[in-house]
């Protein structure tokens, strides 16, 4: 389960880098969307009117290669999005069967945040195409589920889970998880009077844990796969060194035990 877990976080970071990478390099024009958003993608998952869906896709430039630019570079990312969402769903459900946390719980959230997240991409296929409903209800329903999935699997890793971790790696991953749900949480209730930053400052947090994931998971089975030598210190060696009967380093490969002997 662990390397497969590991796995898994390894697909979802690259899969992640890949959107992101692609995103920046594309849509390059200024970030100046409503309630404190950075992301053009969270700008338009997030847009409650035409007005805020035509702000992201520049429409209101009136200039057609800035428009088809931006249209181009948000319908990418959001083919993208189709893949990724499996991706990360598949993360967390194994994630939270790892550390045992209460599967009602985790399958409600998580499978409702992707189903919601589909219904949030068909919403920007259509606005991204002409004109259609804002994706905001759905989105914020599929944040909502994601901050809520995190706090079921933050607090199982408080609770158990040795096999896995050090009780200091878990609480930390616990305390990170539940920390990015509570933003996520505080911002879907509170996004229209305070803005959506703390949403964004919540899924870096979530980006950090996948990749300490990826490296607490995926980092003792590879090195499985590569053993270092075992050293031992040379007996005596000052004595040996005076002596002339050594005069190679204090440390020597240690031999290993003759199975027949």
């Amino acid at each position: 389960m662990k390397g497969l877990t590991g796995l898994a976080a390894l697909l979802t970071a690259i899969w992640a880098i890949l959107m992101g990478t692609l995103l920046t390099s594309a849509y390059t024009f200024p970030h100046r969307f409503p309630h404190e958003i950075d992301s053009p993608v969270l700008a338009l998952e997030l847009a409650s009117n035409p007005s805020e869906v035509n702000a992201v896709l520049q429409r209101n430039t009136n200039d057609a290669k800035k428009i088809a630019t931006a249209a181009r570079a948000l319908l990418v990312n959001t083919k993208l999005d189709l893949v990724f969402i499996l991706l990360y769903a598949a993360y967390l459900l194994l994630l939270g069967l790892l550390f045992e946390a209460p599967r009602k719980w985790l399958l409600v959230t998580v499978i409702g945040a992707a189903l919601f997240d589909y219904v949030e991409d068909a919403l920007m296929f259509l606005n991204l195409g002409s004109t259609g409903p804002p994706p905001f209800v759905s989105s914020l329903i599929k944040w909502g589920l994601l901050g809520a999935s995190f706090l079921v699997i933050g607090i199982a890793m408080l609770r158990r889970g040795e096999a896995v971790y050090s009780f200091a790696t878990r609480a930390l991953l616990g305390i990170a998880h539940c920390a990015a749900g509570m933003l996520m949480l505080v911002a879907v209730a509170a996004g229209k009077l305070i803005g959506y930053s703390l949403l964004e400052l919540g899924v870096e947090v979530f980006a950090y844990t996948v990749l300490v994931n990826l490296v607490g998971l995926l980092g003792p089975m590879i090195g499985s796969w590569f053993p270092g030598k075992d050293l031992v210190y040379v007996e005596d060696f000052c004595a040996k060194t005076k002596a002339g009967v050594t005069s190679g380093p204090a440390v020597a490969v240690a031999h290993a035990a003759d199975p027949d002997a």
